[in-house]
């Protein structure tokens, strides 16, 4: 079993955290939190407001039922993270490694997603509406019964990833990889999947009423 750094260093430092964010929160500053190591470290239930983690190594973090609001991960190690239950709104995700991470039950949105690698990582009942996604890796995720309505995924690999059950009603999947993913039961409706690659693709059961670029 991994251990989780709850060392008087750690825990003081997420203690300074906060109260600097407190403080700067309004003067839109980056602070000193960038590049970072947090692996490992226990911040759960932890409310972040405008902190900048930007290359900063959070790898096996516990960010259970974390709020994150307005947080810069861009670039940032989330590698093995566990993110389950976590509010997650207006936070640039750009080039940030999510690869088997866990979102379970989280709840995102307007979330900047681009270039990230979410391989492996688990994103069942995931709650991911109005968002963005580009040029985004997430090949061999488990999306299960996640919400993606209205959400847009643009030219992003979605290759071998279970999205069973899944809601896509009035999403985008312009130019994205989806051989070999799995859509069975999923809610199509009204989607855009134009230039998609669809090879292998198993739509069994899946509502495809007023869907484009399937056929």
């Amino acid at each position: 079993m991994t251990s989780r750094k709850n060392t008087p260093k750690v825990a003081q430092l997420l203690k300074e955290l906060i109260a600097w964010n407190k403080t700067n929160m309004e003067k839109h500053s980056p602070g000193p939190w960038s590049g970072l190591d947090f692996s490992g470290a226990d911040m759960r239930d932890i409310d972040f407001g405008g902190i900048d983690f930007s290359g900063s190594d959070l790898s096996g973090a516990d960010l259970r039922g974390a709020g994150i609001s307005i947080v810069n991960f861009s670039g940032a190690n989330l590698s093995g993270a566990d993110l389950r239950n976590a509010s997650i709104y207006d936070t640039n995700l750009t080039g940030a490694n999510l690869s088997n991470a866990d979102f379970s039950g989280a709840w995102m949105q307007r979330v900047k997603v681009l270039g990230a690698d979410f391989r492996g990582a688990k994103l069942r009942n995931v709650k991911m509406s109005w968002t963005e996604i580009r040029d985004a890796d997430f090949r061999g995720a488990d999306l299960q019964e996640a919400n993606l309505e209205n959400s847009g995924f643009y030219q992003t690999n979605l290759s071998g990833a279970d999205l069973s059950k899944v809601s896509l009603r009035h999403a985008s999947l312009f130019d994205c990889d989806l051989s070999g993913a799995i859509l069975r039961g999923a809610d199509l409706r009204n989607a855009d999947l134009v230039n998609a690659v669809l090879v292998g693709t198993d739509f069994h059961n899946a509502k495809l009423k007023g869907s484009t670029g399937i056929v």
